[in-house]
Parts: C-alpha cells; sequence; structure tokens
C-alpha cells in the first residue's frame, strides 16, 4: 500500500520585509519630478563645461534616494543595511544605518563616529571613488543645476577704507607731515589746536580770552599764552586782530588760524 508521508512543515526565515517607500522619499520624488523641465537644459555631467551645485546637492539631493540608487535595502524610509557586512554580527541583519532627514545625512552607529556622512559622503564610500566623480555621479541621476556664473552666493563685510597719511582733510595736516608742527612747543602746539576746535564755522574766526586758552589748552600761564601767539603770529600760522576797548574793559581777541599761508613753510626754513 502506499504509504502516506507526513509534510514537514518548513521553517521560514525571518525576513524584515519588503523596503517600502516613506512618505518623505514619496514628497522628495514628486519635488524632482515637479523641478525636472526646469533643469531640461542643463548640460551632461561629462562634459567639461558642466559644474554641479555641490551646496544645492548637500541640501536639496535626499541622502536616501542616494542610498537606494546605490543599492542599499532602505527599510521604513529610516534605516538600512550598511555596505559594509564585516564590521556587523550576522550580516547587519538589524539594520544600523539611520538617515536624519532634517539634517539629509546617515550614520551607521558601529562603523561611524557621530556626524555620518552626507550624501556626497556616502557615495565616495560605497563605491569608493573622488569627490568630483561622486558629484557627477548623483548629478547623473538627479536633476541638479550648475553653479551659477559671477559671484558667490553671500556677501562679504564691508572693508574700510585704505588709510593713507594725507587723506584726512585737517587743517594742519600738511603741518604735521611737513615736520613744521613737532618744531613747534607744548603750549604753542596746544594753543593752535584749541584756536581750531573753537573756530566759528562759517566765519573761520576764534574769539577766547586768555583765560579760556590757559583753560582749554592745559597753559599754565598768561605769559605763556602771550608768548606762544606772539610767534605764532610771527611763524604767519594765526592772525590777531585785538578787541576793541569799552571803558576799562576790551573785548577778546579773534584769531584765524592760517596755516593755509605758504608763508608759514617759509618762515621755518
Amino acid at each position: 500500500m502506499p504509504t502516506i508521508q507526513e509534510a514537514v512543515p518548513q521553517k521560514k526565515t525571518p525576513t524584515l520585509g519588503t523596503p517600502k517607500e516613506s512618505d518623505f522619499m514619496r514628497r522628495r520624488r514628486e519635488e524632482q519630478a515637479a523641478a525636472a523641465p526646469l533643469f531640461a537644459g542643463l548640460t551632461h555631467p561629462d562634459q567639461a563645461s558642466h559644474r554641479p551645485d555641490v551646496a544645492w546637492i548637500k541640501k536639496h539631493v535626499p541622502v536616501q534616494g542616494v542610498a537606494g540608487e546605490l543599492g542599499l535595502e532602505i527599510y521604513g524610509g529610516r534605516r538600512a543595511r550598511c555596505w559594509r557586512l564585516e564590521n556587523h554580527r550576522n550580516g547587519d541583519s538589524d539594520p544600523s544605518l539611520r538617515f536624519h532627514e532634517r539634517k539629509n545625512r546617515v550614520t551607521c552607529f558601529v562603523c561611524d563616529m557621530r556626524g555620518g556622512y552626507s550624501n556626497i559622503d556616502l557615495v565616495m564610500k560605497v563605491l569608493k571613488i573622488e569627490f568630483v566623480d561622486a558629484v557627477n555621479w548623483i548629478a547623473q541621476r538627479f536633476p541638479v543645476p550648475d553653479i551659477r556664473p559671477g559671484r558667490p552666493i553671500g556677501s562679504h563685510p564691508p572693508q574700510p577704507k585704505p588709510y593713507r597719511v594725507g587723506t584726512s582733510g585737517l587743517d594742519f595736516e600738511v603741518l604735521v607731515r611737513s615736520g613744521t608742527f613737532g618744531q613747534f612747543s607744548p603750549p604753542e602746539r596746544s594753543i593752535l589746536l584749541t584756536l581750531l576746535a573753537f573756530k566759528d564755522a562759517e566765519t573761520g574766526m576764534t574769539r577766547l580770552s586768555y583765560r579760556a586758552i590757559m583753560r582749554y589748552a592745559g597753559v599754565g600761564s598768561r605769559a605763556n599764552v602771550s608768548n606762544a601767539l606772539k610767534l605764532l603770529q610771527k611763524l604767519h600760522a594765526v592772525q590777531i586782530s585785538q578787541g576793541s576797548r569799552i571803558d576799562v574793559t576790551r573785548e577778546c581777541n579773534t584769531y584765524r588760524v592760517t596755516l593755509e599761508d605758504p608763508k608759514v613753510f617759509g618762515t621755518l626754513q
């Protein structure tokens, strides 16, 4: 009699299931499809004139999509098996690659240090190619714009105007550059600067008393003020107009600084 063989149940190997496309991947795919007409005129990556925008790739090309093009098995849109199986037990049956959608990076918690890889780094590591080849590899599979000719994105901070002696526009600039200012005594220098500081913008005249000159110029006595003014007048650096006398009092003198007078330098030579 024919014997009935008992069916021995086969032990099923646990699987992770079929990789599913995440909502993020689906949105990125739809965005790329909608943007494809904008990049229809791009040159091919193997042409010398093609220069893919690396910053745009790192920001807009999803690292999950790049991993899928590389043949990595993606599960749930957030993890995948590492391509370095020799570093994992059981062939990385529990996927160790994690995708960070916000940063657009991928990290293996067994092999990699903190930070992980960008999409370009992933292509370089998996295919063992150079940076330029990895950029072109991505540009062949995703719509990537070229670098725009002209100025780079962003702006440089405003550069300070170059300083050069002789461009300040101050009244005594030529006097200082010629060395004449250094030949004056301290009272003469301070009084000259004081007269310039209190100069009337419309008339060009300065009206100050001796006491005021002593105070603002830091000169200790009226005699020093008088001697300094006399020397400045002799050098044609200052014109002095005596104030009119009223009874027992007299108005303050008025002074005009005349550093533009060529006689200033002729006197000192």
